[in-house]
């Protein structure tokens, strides 16, 4: 059960992450990552983004990242690549994710970083830069 709930949440996360990039580039008409258009003053460090349904979202970017509050849980994520074009999250931030998106769920951290170790191990996730690096985004 717990491996099922992590690797929704990981999915989720991911999703999350697609959204805030679709956006970023739709409300700012970008052609380059959002993390290059914020370090080049092409959008703003801090603001917000508009969903389809009129939700808002703050964001804010920090170093090679950016944090994304969601009306039940916050996204941080970290740009990477020549390009700044690839999305990875730490097991701390997406571990917080969890926490706030599943909150009826609860399990000890050990858990969790066990669940994490196994599926990549199976090759469901990577990571950026093993064995210790942040876990590339890419949806299973």
């Amino acid at each position: 059960m717990i491996r099922e709930i992590v690797l929704n949440t990981f999915n989720e996360f991911c999703k999350r992450t697609e959204l805030v990039n679709t956006l970023f580039k739709e409300q700012y008409k970008l052609t380059t990552s959002p993390i290059k258009a914020s370090s080049n003053n092409g959008i703003p460090k801090r603001g917000e983004l508009i969903t389809s349904n009129k939700s808002v979202l703050k964001y804010g970017f920090h170093g090679k990242g950016c944090s994304v509050v969601f009306k039940d849980a916050t996204i941080d994520f970290d740009y990477w690549g020549s390009d700044y074009c690839n999305c990875s999250v730490s097991a701390f931030y997406l571990l917080r994710f969890l926490r706030e998106y599943e909150n009826e769920h609860s399990f000890a951290d050990d858990e969790f970083y066990s669940v994490l170790d196994q599926l990549e191990k199976e090759g469901i996730i990577e990571r950026t830069v093993p064995p210790y690096g942040p876990f590339n985004l890419i949806p299973h």
